[in-house]
């Protein structure tokens, strides 16, 4: 289960970055307002610099205040592959 884990985090975190690339840039490169590769670039750089600045704060919120207790491997798989489901 933990080799799991990391894939399925992984694969949660891919599909949340491509569902909201879609949604913050669709419209402006539909209406041919951005180029897709310059689109893409931003998303990206933006992307790193807000994992990178803020995600502490929800890493803490979550792994202390929502979950509490020690959640397991297998566990934390569910609910991670279920957050996955629900949101692809």
């Amino acid at each position: 289960m933990m080799i799991l884990l990391p894939l399925v985090a992984f694969a949660f975190a891919w599909s949340m970055g491509a569902h909201y690339t879609g949604a913050c840039m669709g419209m402006p490169y539909a209406t041919g307002s951005i180029r897709l590769r310059p689109a893409l670039a931003l998303m990206a750089a933006m992307t790193f610099v807000g994992a990178l600045l803020f995600s502490h704060r929800v890493l803490v919120h979550v792994g202390h205040g929502i979950v509490g207790g020690g959640l397991g491997a297998g566990a934390a798989t569910a609910v991670i592959g279920v957050a996955f489901l629900l949101t692809t």
